[in-house]
């Protein structure tokens, strides 16, 4: 199952979603993170606070793309699911 979608969480967080592999991800736009939720609300983990955003699923739900602007300037990433191994695969992008 892929969801995906764009709103405003009740405290006027934009929040952009992601769902696939038994988990949501979203950013929050105040604390320019990526993080991660079981769909019940229960389990958030911050996967990544460095001006990141934009996340998405691989195809096998083993890696998380995402766009940021921790270098100065917008680059592309990938991460594990878990936030571990963050790489970039753009250069001045």
């Amino acid at each position: 199952m892929f969801i995906q979608g764009r709103g405003y969480a009740d405290d006027a967080i934009h929040v952009g979603y992601v769902y696939a592999n038994g988990k949501i991800i979203f950013e929050r736009h105040s604390s320019s993170g990526i993080y991660a939720i079981n769909p019940d609300g229960t389990g958030e983990k911050s996967l990544s606070t460095q001006g990141d955003h934009t996340p998405n699923w691989s195809s096998d739900g083993k890696k998380i793309a995402f766009s940021s602007l921790r270098d100065g300037n917008s680059e592309i990433y990938i991460m594990n699911a878990d936030g571990a191994n963050q790489i970039r695969l753009t250069n001045n992008g």
